[in-house]
């Protein structure tokens, strides 16, 4: 069998974390890749929650969390 060219999961969860998740979301739903690997899916989430808390806060209080950080 011809080795097949395929991109490492640290690779796409740092795209994810980079703002991609909402991309990776719909390829995951369309192309049902990576939807039933319970570690990649675990780690998958925890970006999204880490995004979602960063904007709903960014919106609820502004400036004020960015310099938080």
């Amino acid at each position: 069998p011809e080795r097949q060219w395929r991109i490492q999961e640290r690779r796409l969860h740092l795209c994810e974390l980079m703002g991609g998740w909402i991309g990776a979301f719909v390829a995951q739903r369309i192309l049902r890749h990576k939807i039933s690997k319970s570690s990649y899916q675990r780690v998958f989430r925890a970006i999204v929650a880490i995004h979602n808390a960063f904007w709903l806060g960014w919106l609820l209080f502004g400036k004020a969390v960015i310099q938080s950080f």
